[in-house]
């Protein structure tokens, strides 16, 4: 079978510098983004309704500015 694109920029129209990613048994694709080396982000997929949203943007949370590493919990 031939690999899906589920997403090509990130939600903004921003360009996409995958860091680390994660899949939930609920089909939602959760990974991390370095903006730069001090701000990142986490965004979610929903693949079934092919949409994208950043949940957390390091230029907004200076307390927590680089994501790194991405997990789901055993029940969602």
């Amino acid at each position: 079978e031939e690999p899906t694109v589920i997403l090509d920029k990130a939600p903004g129209d921003k360009e996409l510098s995958l860091n680390d990613l994660a899949v939930s048994a609920a089909g939602y694709v959760y990974f991390t983004t370095l903006k730069d080396p001090d701000k990142g982000r986490l965004t979610v997929v929903d693949v079934k309704r092919k949409s994208a949203a950043v949940t957390f943007d390091g230029e907004q949370e200076a307390g927590l500015a680089n994501p790194n590493g991405v997990a789901v919990s055993a029940d969602g």
